[in-house]
């Protein structure tokens, strides 16, 4: 499925669109949401480590939400 929302990172604004995967298991659910963001969308530098290692201009966020019934 699709999660669509408003995503602040660094002060900025951006409606995106999560993929998530939802799994049932007896009275648990669990769901896994990842999206794939670019730092310049948001105004953030990627970042650097003492000027030899670099990454790309993405970054992928996931979360995960398990409940219970009780």
């Amino acid at each position: 499925m699709q999660l669509t929302g408003t995503l602040d990172l660094h002060g900025v604004q951006r409606e995106v669109t999560w993929e998530a995967e939802a799994f049932r298991e007896g009275n648990v659910i669990s769901v896994l949401a990842t999206i794939t963001v670019s730092f310049q969308d948001f105004d953030i530098t990627p970042p650097t480590f003492a000027g030899f290692v670099s990454v790309d201009d993405e970054a992928t966020l996931q979360v995960q939400l398990i409940a219970q019934a009780v």
